[in-house]
């Protein structure tokens, strides 16, 4: 039996709004608590639909308590080195995530993309 946070995974992977309204309407703490039991920065909501490149979804998420600078604004950094995630790191800097964060002691997003591309 699946549970709420494999389905929010789900829906996040495939872009499914209305399956994460769902998921939000019966345990919106689901929305801020990591994706699977043993996670890393990535299997939080908000970092998951940003490194998806989900805008809309992500834009939920953030208007229901997600935060955009969330783990040192990790969210911005991973999102920087993925293509088709412009607009998704738009909504991240609409709602506060700075660019010039620095993400896991690594540097601000536009390092991550320049490293990425070496």
């Amino acid at each position: 039996m699946a549970s709420l946070r494999d389905d929010l995974r789900a829906a996040i992977d495939s872009g499914d709004l209305a399956a994460v309204e769902r998921v939000a309407k019966q345990s919106p703490e689901v929305l801020l608590e990591p994706l699977q039991e043993q996670s890393w920065r990535t299997d939080y909501p908000v970092t998951a639909a940003a490194i998806r490149g989900q805008a809309v979804i992500l834009s939920f998420l953030l208007g229901h308590g997600g935060d955009a600078t969330a783990n040192d604004h990790y969210p911005l950094s991973p999102a920087a080195v993925r293509t088709g995630t412009v607009q998704a790191m738009e909504v991240l800097i609409e709602h506060g995530a700075d660019v010039n964060g620095i993400a896991n002691d690594y540097g601000p997003p536009l390092i991550w993309a320049i490293d990425s591309v070496q």
